[in-house]
């Protein structure tokens, strides 16, 4: 479904055609209404505006794209998809780093600076030990979705951060390997103090 945007679609025709290809109204009228409610990606980017994302699926009814042999796949990956107003609620997060449900998260932005990601922190067996004797090393890894359950509210207070680069000996920001308890307050700079609240 890599077809290019059309400025305007006959909603009418795009019924037929949905119709002919043995799509019920039910089906139709679904669909249309999960591409306006819901964040919706053509190669790999997401389609602005709820009026677009309907013209977008519109098209794909009127070219055949979207037919009875795949409109459930679609309507299942629109259901999985977020809300575009919490996926915009998302791409306003400034990177950093955020604590929700007793998960820690790292929001970074993309290269081009255009959309952000969220990276769980995960413990993993390593060589370090902790204040409690016990070996710990973390990880991040892509957390997908996360993103769009963050909030400001949610990023990390400073005092919060350094109570666990002491567990584990690294910022949690940027990674970075601090040896020394010490080091936890030598070792945030101003760029990775602009991470916590």
């Amino acid at each position: 479904m890599t077809t290019t945007i059309a400025p305007s679609v006959d909603e009418t025709a795009a019924r037929e055609v949905a119709s002919k290809n043995g799509i019920s109204t039910k089906r139709f009228e679904f669909a249309l209404k999960l591409a306006r409610e819901r964040v919706l990606t053509v190669n790999r980017e997401p389609v602005e505006g709820a009026d677009q994302r309907e013209t977008t699926v519109l098209k794909w009814f009127l070219t055949g794209e979207l037919s009875r042999s795949n409109i459930s796949s679609f309507i299942n990956q629109q259901l999985y998809n977020p809300r575009a107003t919490d996926y915009q609620v998302g791409m306003q997060l400034d990177p950093g780093v955020y604590e929700l449900r007793d998960q820690v998260y790292v929001v970074k932005a993309t290269k081009d600076g255009q959309r952000r990601y969220a990276k769980r922190l995960v413990e993993i067996g390593g060589e370090r030990l902790t204040e409690a004797d016990t070996i710990v090393n973390i990880d991040f890894e892509f957390a997908p979705g996360a993103i769009h359950d963050l909030r400001a509210e949610h990023r990390m207070s400073l005092e919060r951060a350094k109570l666990l680069m002491v567990r584990y000996g690294k910022c949690i920001n940027c990674g970075r390997k601090l040896k020394a308890a010490r080091s936890v307050e030598a070792g945030i700079g101003p760029v990775c103090r602009k991470a916590f609240q």
